[in-house]
């Protein structure tokens, strides 16, 4: 069952996991969000919790992957179950945006692609894709 696992799904799978680890520490620690003068401590407060446990979460997912292990295939779809479940969260907030007037990116933050594609939904939509993918490759 191990030969399931090959190191390019491995690969997607690490690429998907830092995406969503190490991605807000590199697009959220900034004057935009985390510094924001016009958000109230409490807010910053609850982005640094959500980045750092997201971090500690893709460490534990990129383990997981990488570790040697009697059971690679469950370790790797354990793995892309963590991500997924850790990416709902976006998915939620999205969907739910109006409800709590929520926007998918700061007026004075990263503009939109091309003025129309926001850069979350791109990069969100495409780290699911991949643990997607990775996940179907896993699957007898």
């Amino acid at each position: 069952m191990s030969d399931l696992i090959t190191p390019g799904t491995r690969w997607l799978i690490t690429f998907a996991t830092l995406a969503y680890g190490v991605g807000p520490f590199i697009i959220d620690m900034n004057r935009t969000h985390l510094t924001h003068p016009a958000w109230p401590g409490h807010a910053r407060f609850h982005l640094l919790w959500s980045a750092v446990s997201q971090l500690a979460v893709a460490g534990l997912a990129l383990w997981l992957v990488w570790a040697d292990s009697a059971d690679p295939v469950w370790h790797c779809r354990l793995a892309v179950i963590i991500g997924l479940g850790m990416n709902s969260g976006f998915w939620g907030a999205f969907l739910f945006r109006r409800a709590y007037r929520g926007t998918l990116h700061d007026p004075q933050g990263i503009p939109p692609l091309w003025g129309k594609l926001d850069g979350n939904l791109l990069a969100v939509s495409l780290i699911t894709a991949l643990l997607l993918v990775a996940l179907w490759q896993t699957w007898p």
